[in-house]
């Protein structure tokens, strides 16, 4: 026996909530038939003084919690970049807050036009509230869309009216009903993660192409951990996890220090020339081994194992006493500079 889903209810407290809302106000509402649902639940022909006036949209109705952002509201768009954006008629996207009891709008088809279909989800501000006092507003802004893009349906009673909006989304989704708006379930929680998190997202985005030094030597470092780990079996009993993070730690944080030079916009050479000797090395030693096959390679092997045992502590100890001189140098020039003026 087919289940009800649990979400059911929260989906229809949006849809009855839209339908009330628009009829009260004397808009005619056609729902659309689950079955034959591509990604809208309801065909809405707008009226003004008890007249059709040919304009008619399709609206797709969230609701539910998932749905809410700190800055407003976003609907995901699926598979529906196509169909909506370059549908016939005009879908326009509404987030119903069954806590405020407020309905929220953005035209997903002018979005998606304005984005190429690139975006995955279309934010709504909070700004965008449908009711009683800015539906006139809404509307007319939807009307001159539909205007503009040539979209406005036009026969004799409302039944052909609904019906010819039907025909025209159908003619751009194509004639077979499939149901594509049923969630990823491997990708919608970072979907809900992400936009949960999208100022920090956002900047951390705005900023990447800083890091991508760091992010590069971090997808070098986890290529190179097997044949760093093998490389220190083959000549050693030691555990491998000791020698090879002193080295990648020891790496990291020399990374680290050019990082921060660069940004305070000095040229890093002592520490860029300890970062090329550590990479040019210990990086690529474990390609050059040979596994102990004969006694000059054991030699080799165990010699480097050392070296890499006493470079990282020699090295923290320069690096730390050659920044901290420059740290004092450039507070005395700082210093002098003030007392000359």
């Amino acid at each position: 026996m087919a289940r009800i889903r649990k979400t059911r209810r929260v989906e229809r407290a949006g849809v009855n909530a839209l339908r009330t809302f628009l009829e009260d106000n004397d808009h005619l509402v056609q729902e659309i038939d689950g079955g034959v649902d591509h990604g809208e639940d309801l065909y809405v022909m707008f009226t003004r003084n008890g007249r059709r006036t040919g304009h008619v949209i399709a609206v797709q109705v969230k609701s539910g919690a998932k749905y809410r952002r700190a800055d407003g509201y976003a609907i995901p768009v699926g598979d529906h970049a196509q169909d909506w954006g370059l549908s016939r008629i005009p879908v326009i996207g509404v987030v119903y807050d069954r806590g405020s009891k407020e309905l929220f709008w953005v035209n997903l088809t002018k979005v998606l036009k304005e984005y190429g279909g690139t975006i995955s989800w279309i934010p709504i501000p909070k700004e965008n509230i449908l009711s009683d006092s800015t539906l006139r507003g809404v509307i007319a802004e939807i009307e001159v869309f539909i205007d503009v893009e040539g979209m406005r349906v036009r026969r004799s009673s409302a039944a052909e009216i609904i019906e010819s909006a039907r025909r025209a989304r159908h003619a751009s989704i194509g004639a077979n009903p499939r149901d594509v708006d049923d969630p990823n379930p491997l990708f919608e929680p970072l979907a809900d993660f992400a936009l949960k998190h999208e100022k920090v997202l956002r900047y951390i985005t705005r900023r990447a192409h800083k890091y991508a030094f760091l992010m590069a030597l971090g997808m070098i470092m986890a290529f190179e951990w097997p044949h760093q780990v093998r490389f220190v079996q083959a000549y050693s009993e030691a555990d491998p996890l000791i020698w090879v993070g002193n080295i990648y730690l020891f790496t990291y944080i020399l990374a680290l220090v050019m990082f921060f030079e660069f940004k305070a916009k000095r040229m890093p050479r002592f520490t860029g020339y300890a970062f090329a000797l550590i990479i040019g090395t210990f990086y690529i030693n474990p390609f050059l081994a040979r596994g102990g096959k004969d006694e000059v390679d054991i030699i080799w092997g165990n010699i480097w194992l050392w070296v890499g045992v006493i470079v990282p502590s020699l090295g923290y100890k320069l690096i730390l006493l050659h920044y901290i001189r420059e740290a004092i140098a450039r507070r005395k020039r700082k210093a002098r500079s003030a007392g000359a003026i």
